[in-house]
């Protein structure tokens, strides 16, 4: 039967009533809708008269106001009667046993051509059509299945042949019983027996999911095409990507589509590509994803073996598959690619947080504004590059890129804030250029554990936080242009490949283990004249030897830390120039250091401080009260020490001197 705008409003009627709470009033509006169809699906449209199109409106209407009286649909008097006057005025008569035989022979003879060309079967179905029409103005549920079929097998050969404009033009002459012929084809192939709940399940899953707006979708027939041929799982049956509209405008383009969606499969190396349409707004008033596609991404994943591409629709603002992040490892292997829209804005956090072999594509014209928290932790992003300097981007969160396998990025004027982490342990990562962003401070661990030899950071910098270039490849480094730059924190180079640095005078801290266990040989300590503290094992473990091998630090140092220069290579120290109070533990434990000359305003020397050198002298101060346990232990080149002026000390530590006894 022809299909019209009341046909239309029966369709958005039916998917209403799906939606009502089990009940009388729900009851009743499918009995309501069943006599509704009927009358439609038996009289041909220009019979149908104004008093049904109104009832069929009021219909509709009473649906919308949501005020769900029985009596509301009891006063939509008048759907039998009128269905008995078309029957009293002779406007119906039905086909003989015999036309419907002859009908489905005919058919059924087309069906069986398995490899029948598309030219064949048209010929075929327009013969049947014409003679249909012809001998009859009653809807015969038969032959209208069999016309289903037939038309079911001509537009897989359309696809099969890609003739696009064809499949158009079959889009435009799909109904119930075409869409009903398809699900009982997948329900038979999926379901044995005669189990009939299960089916009845599918079909209203089917139905409530895809139909109508299946009915001009392209993209879809080519799906179910597709999974009819394989005998796969019926649930790949999927609502459609896009507002679809009987137009041959929307038509072309879902083709277009469809054709892009083939070409990406086959770059990407892919068996799927699974779209995701934009869904509600947030809070915030963006776009986010359409959650049920994001659930059918993660069904996907997780029940099939094809390896898939994800397809993000424009319209997107807000992109993320935090859901289906949360998946096994092995399921994860699965998405491969991930293609993001112009129009995105945020890449939320977790969006693809663990997808361990995803790479990902981001229109260089994107609106992006942040990048979330372990957006991409552990993503192989083996496209390697990203250039994000035409995108207003204004912050990347924290442990964003962990993990991943990115070499460069390049990062636009907007950029504010970086996140702790964001580049940690991205091996590959050899080149971090932070010139040209209005960035300040340095997060902590930002590029802790990467493969980064070149960092270029803006004079605005006033912090680089702990851990910052921790286990670097960076060799040498000049900060002598931040200006404002007051303290190295903690681990910020420590177990790096460090060798020359260059600090700023504006420095007054330098934190515990700041470059410990680094390949620092060279630093410019005597320039810092602002230089107030050295915190514990700053330089220990490294082969720092001071000037020219000399140690020699600004007047304004107030405080040394223990061990700060313990493991080193510096051979002497002048510190005459300090106040310090006391030498702290360990200071030069094992050091090269064979000579140095102390402050005169020394009162103590802390456990170990020289212990295990090859000091060969050293005058104390007469200020001096304590000598701490194993001071000077193994300190075998110390060939004496002159304590007779040291009229305040009380205390010498247990082995103070132990082997330079004997």
């Amino acid at each position: 039967m022809v299909k019209s705008f009341l046909g239309n409003e029966l369709d958005k009627i039916y998917m209403m009533i799906l939606r009502l709470p089990e009940g009388e009033f729900k009851t009743k509006a499918i009995e309501k809708y069943n006599e509704y169809l009927h009358i439609l699906n038996t009289t041909f449209i220009n019979d149908v008269n104004e008093d049904i199109k109104v009832q069929i409106k009021n219909f509709f209407v009473t649906l919308s106001s949501g005020n769900n009286k029985v009596e509301n649909l009891e006063n939509l008097q008048g759907a039998p009667s009128m269905f008995g006057e078309f029957e009293q005025k002779g406007n119906i008569h039905d086909l003989s046993s015999e036309q419907v035989s002859t009908l489905i022979d005919v058919i059924d003879s087309a069906l069986l051509k398995e490899n029948a060309s598309s030219e064949e079967l048209e010929k075929i179905l327009v013969e049947v059509e014409k003679k249909y029409m012809s001998l009859s103005k009653v809807y015969n549920s038969e032959v209208e299945h069999k016309i289903a079929e037939l038309k079911y097998m001509l537009l897989k050969a359309y696809f099969k042949e890609n003739k696009n404009n064809k499949i158009m033009d079959i889009m435009r002459t799909i109904d119930d019983s075409f869409c009903l012929v398809v699900m009982k084809k997948l329900m038979d192939k999926q379901l044995d027996g005669d189990n009939l709940s299960s089916k009845f399940a599918l079909a209203k899953q089917f139905l409530s999911g895809s139909y109508p707006t299946l009915i001009s979708n392209p993209h879809m027939w080519e799906q179910v095409v597709n999974l009819e041929d394989s005998g796969a799982n019926a649930s790949f049956i999927e609502p459609v990507n896009e507002p679809t509209k009987k137009t041959e405008t929307g038509l072309k383009g879902w083709l277009s589509k469809r054709k892009d969606d083939k070409e990406l499969a086959k770059e990407k190396g892919v068996d799927r590509v699974i779209h995701i349409r934009p869904g509600g707004k947030n809070e915030e008033g963006v776009v986010e994803c359409n959650a049920q596609d994001v659930d059918k991404l993660y069904n996907a994943l997780k029940k099939s073996k094809d390896k898939i591409a994800v397809v993000f629709d424009e319209g997107i603002e807000v992109v993320s598959l935090k859901t289906a992040s949360k998946i096994d490892k092995d399921i994860k292997e699965a998405l491969l690619f991930a293609q993001l829209p112009s129009s995105v804005k945020v890449i939320d956090d977790e969006a693809f947080s663990s997808f361990f072999r995803l790479q990902i594509d981001i229109p260089k014209n994107s609106h992006l504004t942040r990048i979330g928290t372990d957006a991409f932790f552990c993503c192989s992003l083996s496209q390697s590059s990203f250039d994000f300097s035409n995108m207003p981007l204004e912050s990347i969160g924290d442990t964003a890129f962990n993990s991943t396998d990115i070499t460069s990025i390049l990062l636009p004027p907007s950029l504010k804030s970086i996140g702790d982490g964001a580049f940690m342990g991205c091996q590959r990562l050899e080149k971090l250029d932070l010139r040209n962003t209005s960035v300040t401070s340095i997060p902590s661990g930002m590029a802790d554990g990467s493969g980064l030899k070149t960092i270029l950071l803006p004079d605005c910098i006033d912090r680089i936080g702990a851990h910052a270039f921790h286990h670097t490849k960076i060799t040498e480094l000049d900060l002598r242009g931040l200006k404002q730059l007051r303290s190295i924190s903690k681990d910020c180079f420590s177990e790096s490949s460090l060798e020359s640095i260059l600090l700023p005078e504006s420095i007054t801290t330098i934190s515990k283990q700041a470059f410990r266990r680094s390949r620092l040989r060279e630093i410019n300590l005597s320039e810092l004249q602002q230089l107030e503290s050295i915190g514990d094992e700053a330089f220990s473990q490294t082969d720092f030897i001071g000037e020219q091998g000399t140690l020699r630090l600004p007047s304004s140092v107030k405080e040394i830390g223990h061990s700060a220069f313990a493991h080193t290579s510096i051979t002497s120290a002048d510190l005459s120039n300090l106040k310090l109070l006391f030498i702290a533990a360990y200071l030069f434990y094992t050091s090269n250091l064979n000579s140095i000359v102390l402050p005169p305003s020394i009162t103590s020397i802390g456990d170990d401080a020289f212990a295990e050198t090859p000091l060969e002298s050293i005058d104390l101060p007469e200020q001096l009260t304590s000598i701490g346990n194993d001071a000077f232990k193994d300190t075998k080149n110390l060939s004496g020490i002159d304590m007779s002026k040291l009229l305040q000390l009380r205390t010498i530590g247990s082995r103070a001197f132990m082997r330079f006894w004997y």
